[in-house]
């Protein structure tokens, strides 16, 4: 006899690779990094998001500007090209994911952000706070953020 149909399903474990930076302006490195993610997403999804920060000094381009111009010159990755000017931070970029259903996630950056990134997200994983809650698979538990160190890796 069937108790409940939930025992029956088994929720698939969706996987998608994603990687937050400024890219203002967009760059030959940030195009290296895009194809990087590409490669390594294989056949899962990616996603870039982009800061929204903007100063004179170090962060010239608006946010609209910096979606427009990566798009443009890293045409093969435009569709994964986020603008949602919800997400402000990284936080908002997982939270985005993890409420799209993606129950692993792996962030690509350059060797310099492994670390950084690595604490900071780990610490808030399975945790409310102001960005909200997001709760990888005990999969990802420990490391809910495989990072990968190397560019060409």
């Amino acid at each position: 006899m069937i108790k409940n149909f939930s025992q029956y399903l088994i929720e698939e474990e969706r996987e998608v690779y994603f990687t937050f930076g400024r890219m203002n302006p967009p760059t030959i490195g940030h195009e290296k990094l895009l194809d990087t993610l590409s490669r390594k997403s294989g056949k899962n999804p990616y996603r870039v998001f982009l800061s929204q920060s903007q100063d004179s000094k170090k962060n010239p381009l608006n946010y609209a500007e910096k979606i427009k111009f990566a798009r443009k010159m890293f045409p093969k990755h435009a569709r994964s090209i986020m603008m949602d000017k919800k997400v402000k931070t990284v936080f908002n970029a997982i939270q985005k994911l993890y409420d799209e259903g993606y129950k692993n996630v792996v962030m690509v950056v350059g060797d310099d952000r492994v670390r950084e990134f690595d604490i900071l997200l780990n610490k808030y994983n399975g945790k409310k706070g102001p960005h909200g809650v997001y709760s990888f698979s005990s999969q990802c538990r420990n490391l809910c953020l495989t990072l990968l160190a190397h560019l060409y890796g």
